[in-house]
């Protein structure tokens, strides 16, 4: 057992980087309808998948404290910390910018709200879904910054898939809601990453 504070540093500053995007996220949101969280059928549980993968996330990354003393899936490298919290940083700008472009649209809870609108400026000019894309950077970057294998895969085997099928529900609600329009701003953006996905 090796209780040195750096194996557990890391994973504490992920931690509270998490805490702050938790903050930061509950601010951005205005009205009653953007903090609803009743559900919708348009949401078909998305919400609360995401919610329990934030949740299974938040538990590996608090326990890769205890995993590093005890140096169980532990890697040695500084480097990848720093990456982590850089990578952290940038989760949290990217969806203060998502957040932001989309205003009162910005909702907890998937639905069409009252003049709903496509938004189509900053980032969602080049890319559909980047508030979803900032929160798997965020995540994915806290078990890099954690220096613990199992921390990371648990967080990677979570949030993709609960993203992809936030996504895969949020689309079919907006070709409903927008049709062609839609269609057409869906072949020229990505989901989440130009070029690639």
């Amino acid at each position: 057992m090796d209780a040195s504070p750096e194996k557990c540093l890391f994973s504490i500053i992920a931690l509270a980087f998490i805490f702050l995007f938790i903050f930061i996220e509950g601010k951005l949101r205005k009205g009653k309808e953007a903090m609803d969280m009743v559900p919708t059928k348009e949401d078909s549980n998305s919400t609360r998948f995401v919610g329990l993968a934030f949740g299974i996330s938040m538990i590996a990354i608090t326990s890769s404290i205890v995993l590093n003393i005890f140096g169980i899936a532990y890697y040695d490298a500084a480097w990848t910390s720093i990456i982590g919290i850089i990578g952290m940083a940038g989760g949290i700008l990217m969806r203060l910018s998502a957040a932001k472009t989309l205003g009162r649209f910005y909702t907890r809870i998937l639905k069409i709200t009252d003049n709903h609108q496509l938004v189509e400026d900053g980032l969602y000019k080049y890319i559909r879904h980047p508030g979803y894309l900032a929160d798997i950077i965020l995540f994915v970057s806290a078990g890099i910054a954690s220096r613990n294998l199992l921390c990371l895969f648990i967080i990677l085997v979570t949030i993709l898939p609960a993203y992809l099928y936030r996504i895969s529900v949020e689309e079919k609600m907006l070709v409903g809601q927008f049709g062609d329009v839609y269609r057409s701003y869906q072949k020229r953006t990505a989901r989440l990453v130009p070029g690639v996905y």
